[in-house]
């Protein structure tokens, strides 16, 4: 049986124009009110109708989520804090993958924004966002995260990709690390660029040359481990640039160590 607005409305003791204003996400209705209207619509199990609200011209009831891919830890974790904070806010979130394809990443705007999202959060697939023009067209507010071009002009949360491989760099040689293995995921991201010359400017200011950068990609075979390096220099330690980068490393050292004769826990030195 469908659980009609005014169900609700009897339940939580409200007019019926309260409980719209409710889910129309309405800043005017106190804040007690709305808590009594979402408490009876769960107890009653109601949902407005969203096709309703977009027949009738207004923005659903959601915010939209572009990541360049679901099996990265980091985008995962940014999207369970995102769905988190909508949902505070009587948003649901609507979620899509560009799997780093550009062309994709084009098609899933389009998909997302025929949803009319009250917003958009992208992280882009690469540094030139060929895309952004979309939401700009549909006239929906949205942010870039992340990976922000360098020439964007708009809204963006990123951090000072530049200072962290810095805080990184100094970590290590404070410890006594001057042989260094820096392993990116990719070079051909800005962000992670900036992570490297973060590294290399610490190497530079202690009068070290820069250490050496191999990419190791997650869900490949690695072609490298730091277990088949040149014993000398032999890198101490290994600067990784994301999240999943660790991961690959050390699935790699431990599958490589036996054959190349090395017991060393090589995983307690990756940082």
């Amino acid at each position: 049986m469908t659980i009609s607005i005014k169900e609700v409305a009897a339940l939580a003791g409200v007019s019926t124009g309260t409980v719209s204003n409710v889910f129309n996400g309405k800043a005017s209705v106190d804040r007690k009110l709305a808590g009594r209207v979402r408490e009876a619509a769960r107890v009653l199990g109601y949902e407005p109708n969203r096709a309703a609200a977009q027949l009738r011209g207004r923005p659903a009831r959601v915010v939209a989520a572009l990541v360049p891919d679901l099996n990265n830890p980091f985008f995962t974790n940014l999207l369970a804090s995102l769905e988190a904070c909508v949902r505070e806010r009587g948003f649901d979130l609507i979620v899509a993958s560009s799997n780093g394809s550009p062309r994709e990443e084009r098609e899933r705007l389009g998909a997302l924004l025929a949803w009319q999202p009250a917003g958009l959060i992208v992280v882009p697939c690469d540094d030139e966002f060929e895309s952004r023009a979309l939401p700009a067209r549909r006239r929906v507010p949205f942010v870039v995260v992340d990976r922000v071009p360098g020439n964007f002009r708009g809204d963006a949360v990123s951090v000072d990709n530049a200072d962290a491989g810095r805080l990184a760099a100094e970590h290590l040689t404070g410890l006594g690390h001057g042989e260094i293995l820096v392993a990116a995921s990719t070079l051909g991201l800005q962000n992670i660029r900036e992570r490297c010359d973060g590294i290399a400017q610490v190497f530079g200011g202690l009068g070290l040359p820069a250490p050496p950068v191999e990419t190791v990609t997650a869900g490949r075979e690695t072609v490298f481990t730091a277990c088949t390096l040149p014993a000398a220099p032999r890198p101490s330690s290994i600067a990784t640039t994301g999240l999943i980068t660790p991961c690959s490393l050390v699935t790699a050292i431990s599958r490589t160590a036996p054959a190349a004769g090395r017991t060393t826990d090589w995983s307690r030195s990756l940082a």
